[in-house]
């Protein structure tokens, strides 16, 4: 009799350390898992808020440039006749915002600035600006400014991505570089919280607000009640000052998975171990029947295949916790496959998809302004002839073409040794120069091995744009036709069709 009760003793704390043992490896597992989602999503928000300010940057760059080359504007300049500037600067503006290109735009005599775009604040808020001179011969004679709010650029990204985002913005650096009134005026439209000034795509969590604090680094931020993803990035200006923070913020529903793993873990051992102690008694061959059935539903669970599990377990809240973990995971590789289909995984330029995205929106706005826009389509010659170099070099040429480009075109990864990069603003004289420069500088380059160096060229078909791009189809129709001519008589040339 007292050996029995050993055994008894024994084989229950055998299952109580099975118990304690699988529910630590459960919470640990999915906090990990949790953990590494966090970081990856956080990641993802902010690269796509860093390509969306470098597209606008570029883009208003881009629409600054062309005005200031504008003879009418560089004429009324020169002559100071301000009142047709006005009146052409008012024409130009009304396209412009029609456009949602710019919330600003001025024109200022006798000014040093480099062409460039930057970040700043003013009494109005921060904003993303552009600087393009205006020359006449070598002389400056001007600068054209065009401004476009942060505001903005929060509700593109939000129709864009799905994601609220808002800015924060430093107090103490406002009222460092701001007069007290400016301040004033500035905090009436804005939310003010202890340490910052917030300005949201959206007021719906305005009691969300009021718990947000910030680091003064990256990372996952969280509020300590409210159960938000929050990301952030700090907004920094020409010096490198951080002005605030641009972040994004999300209900943040993964910590019930968690709660709800541990729930179902419990709903599950609790029940296998009253049966098979029951069944212990009763007989060991129960005992074992138990015993298979815990550990097979346990290996699904760890390796989340959900749909076996979905078939397996006839328990309500069991199948619905199953649906929202499946649930969480999809989510997850969707934004990551959007992510990545804008980006080209071997160069880093802009894909394919990039361009129905966003580059015949680019080409449809200089057209309806009345300026030229280029197009050239670039392929590496015998390329298939090294196929085990190819993305060795594909890369080493995108570098070349990238690095021999202007800050305002725009450079693609069309499809395997192809490229295709927007001239804005340039007619198609000007394209054949460019052209010419690029296929020269591929030319001369080295292209450095395991086994030495080795050369390549390439061929460019030229075409200028002339009427509105409705698809990539044709978008692409005349420059192809351009590089198969190129193609065919010889290679390593560049030839154009005119429309």
């Amino acid at each position: 009799m007292l050996q029995k009760s050993k055994i008894v003793i024994l084989i229950t704390l055998s299952f109580i350390v099975v118990i304690v043992s699988g529910l630590s490896s459960q919470v640990i597992s999915s906090v990990e898992i949790l953990k590494e989602e966090e970081k990856r999503l956080c990641k993802e928000n902010m690269r796509w808020y860093l390509h969306l300010i470098e597209s606008k940057g570029k883009e208003l760059l881009s629409v600054a440039t062309l005005i200031a080359s504008d003879r009418e504007i560089k004429l009324f300049l020169s002559l100071k006749h301000w009142e047709n500037l006005h009146s052409k600067l008012e024409e130009l503006f009304g396209q412009i915002r029609k456009e949602n290109i710019a919330e600003e735009i001025s024109v200022i005599s006798n000014g040093y600035l480099q062409n460039k775009w930057e970040i700043g604040f003013s009494k109005e808020g921060p904003y993303i600006n552009a600087c393009s001179t205006i020359k006449e011969g070598e002389k400056i004679s001007g600068i054209v400014s065009l401004t476009l709010g942060m505001e903005q650029l929060l509700k593109e990204y939000k129709k864009i991505t799905g994601k609220n985002c808002g800015l924060v913005l430093l107090k103490e650096t406002l009222l460092r570089n701001l007069s007290y009134g400016d301040y004033k005026k500035l905090t009436e439209q804005t939310i003010p919280l202890e340490e910052y000034l917030l300005i949201a795509s959206e007021d719906t969590y305005a009691e969300f607000f009021q718990k947000l604090s910030f680091l003064p680094k990256e990372g996952i931020l969280k509020t300590q009640k409210e159960k938000f993803l929050v990301c952030s990035l700090p907004i920094k200006d020409n010096k490198g000052n951080v002005l605030g923070y641009f972040f994004t913020y999300e209900p943040f529903f993964y910590q019930s998975v968690v709660f709800g793993s541990l729930k179902f873990t419990l709903i599950l051992y609790i029940p296998v171990v009253a049966s098979l102690f029951i069944g212990w008694l009763f007989g060991f061959g129960k005992l074992v029947a138990k015993l298979e059935r815990f550990f097979f539903v346990l290996n699904y669970f760890n390796k989340f295949e959900f749909s076996t599990l979905d078939r397996i377990l006839q328990d309500k809240d069991e199948r619905e916790l199953i649906k929202q973990i499946k649930y969480a995971r999809e989510a997850g590789f969707k934004k990551t496959a959007f992510e990545k289909s804008l980006t080209d995984p071997i160069t880093g330029l802009y894909s394919k998809e990039a361009v129905e995205k966003f580059g015949m929106d680019i080409i449809n706005k200089h057209l309806i302004m009345g300026k030229k826009v280029s197009l050239l389509l670039i392929d590496i010659d015998n390329l298939k002839r090294r196929e085990n170099l190819k993305d060795f070099l594909i890369k080493e040429t995108a570098l070349i073409l990238k690095n021999s480009l202007r800050n305002t075109d725009f450079l693609f990864r069309w499809d395997n040794g192809d490229f295709l990069v927007i001239l804005a603003g340039t007619g198609l004289n000007d394209a054949l120069k460019v052209a010419e420069n690029l296929r020269r500088k591929v030319e001369l380059h080295s292209y450095r091995t395991e086994r030495g160096t080795l050369k390549l060229t390439i061929s460019i078909g030229v075409s200028e744009v002339k009427e509105e791009v409705l698809s990539c189809e044709q978008l692409v129709e005349n420059v192809k036709k351009a590089l198969y001519i190129a193609k065919r008589t010889g290679k390593n040339r560049v030839n154009h069709i005119l429309n």
